[in-house]
């Protein structure tokens, strides 16, 4: 699956599981050379995307769907690969780190069961669905059985359509750098009541901003490897750890954190 975020790629994602066939996410901002070699190595049944450009030579249109015209190929199936994403981590090395379908179904159990959700929330998925927690944004919602609001790079890109599309959620997931850009621009009369962020240090100036400017929201923060189907701990952020020492938090039930050198020693 080629590109941002759209309303059918959640179908395309559960119709090839269940012919076992794994889905990799692909980044339009990827380089020319990073794309052929992706494609070389990893030749794939078909191509699905609302955003083609020169790169592609042929591919099947998400705005169009028809998944009855999908003939996935004979070859043997490994139905423990789901998904496939490229990532760089913190490491700046791009890679393709493969997640099995127990793993993302464990993460996304351990999602629902970590947070005080209601019956009925609406849901902003924000992130591109190549990063690691972009697939979970996309299908946990629909999981549900709730209302979710793709925000799409055009609305990222105009701050009155952000504003606007904020005043309809009450839950989201940011990553720090994203909100340190909003948080300024969502006006404090919209009252998410769930926020979730981490994956990477979050600075006092933002946590700061959040208690100060949603001061009924909840606030959670998250932290994981892709490697572990996107998040493996998290923590309830009421004030209550100094702002520069926050923790890791508690592992999620399917979960457990060591603590080691960079030896891999305790």
């Amino acid at each position: 699956i080629y590109g941002d975020k759209h309303e059918a790629m959640d179908l395309v994602m559960l119709a090839a599981w269940k012919t076992k066939t794994a889905v990799l996410m692909v980044n339009e901002k990827e380089s020319d050379e990073f794309i052929t070699s992706l494609y070389a190595q990893c030749p794939p049944d078909a191509i699905f995307t609302a955003y083609p450009d020169h790169r592609l030579s042929s591919y099947i249109s998400l705005d169009t769907l028809d998944l009855s015209s999908i003939s996935p190929s004979s070859q043997e199936k490994n139905a423990e690969v789901a998904l496939a994403i490229c990532t760089s981590g913190s490491t700046g090395t791009p890679k393709v780190v493969q997640l099995s379908l127990a793993n993302l179904v464990s993460f996304l159990n351990a999602w629902k069961e970590k947070l005080p959700w209601r019956a009925q929330e609406h849901f902003g998925v924000i992130a591109h669905p190549a990063f690691d927690i972009g697939v979970a944004e996309l299908i946990f919602p629909i999981w549900q059985g709730w209302t979710r609001t793709l925000i799409t790079k055009e609305i990222l890109a105009n701050a009155d359509e952000m504003i606007r599309t904020f005043n309809e959620i009450t839950a989201f997931h940011m990553v720090p750098t994203l909100l340190a850009h909003w948080i300024d621009t969502i006006p404090s009369d919209q009252k998410p009541r769930i926020i979730m962020t981490g994956g990477d240090r979050v600075p006092p100036s933002i946590q700061s901003s959040l208690k100060r400017k949603f001061q009924a929201a909840i606030l959670f923060q998250f932290y994981g490897p892709s490697e572990c189907s996107v998040l493996t701990s998290g923590f309830e952020n009421k004030g209550q750890f100094p702002v520069e020492t926050l923790p890791l938090g508690t592992p999620f039930s399917n979960a457990s954190i060591h603590i080691v050198t960079p030896e891999l020693r305790p």
